[in-house]
């Protein structure tokens, strides 16, 4: 119990494992089980955002919006040759510096929840170990998520 229904204003997955294997597709930090967890913890009018080099986690991860009637706001597949690379898309990690050096392309994707069909989270909904950091209502996941999430 880490956080409160609708407690976290954005949430930022950066550069996740894809898990690229179909039978690990429950495990992408951006599958429908995934996304259930964050729209409990996210306050109504928060994004969403996920930046990966990875354009078959971009492609399942737009996918997966559509498929859930979700708000996307911003898509790009070469945010540093696009328009929405601001002061704050700029921030790169570790990662982010290495794909670069090596000319791969960073995607990025904005969206949010429909907010107007808006549901409270069951108590089983917030119990477990969630391997997720928050920081001043900015919730951040990145490469190690705990298994039994």
């Amino acid at each position: 119990n880490f956080f409160a229904p609708h407690e976290i204003d954005e949430i930022w997955i950066t550069f996740p494992d894809p898990q690229p294997q179909v039978s690990r597709e429950k495990k992408r930090l951006t599958s429908p089980r995934f996304l259930e967890k964050y729209k409990a913890i996210l306050k109504p009018g928060g994004f969403i955002n996920l930046k990966t080099d990875n354009d078959g986690l971009h492609a399942y991860t737009t996918e997966k919006i559509t498929e859930a009637g979700l708000n996307l706001h911003i898509k790009t597949e070469d945010l540093y040759h696009s328009a929405y690379a601001d002061e704050v898309l700029s921030i790169k990690t570790y990662y982010e510096k290495k794909y670069l050096k090596d000319n791969k392309n960073i995607n990025y994707l904005k969206f949010s929840f429909d907010w107007r069909a808006l549901t409270q989270p069951s108590p089983k909904d917030r119990g477990g170990k969630t391997g997720i950091d928050a920081c001043m209502g900015l919730l951040v996941l990145s490469h190690n998520v705990d298994e039994g999430w």
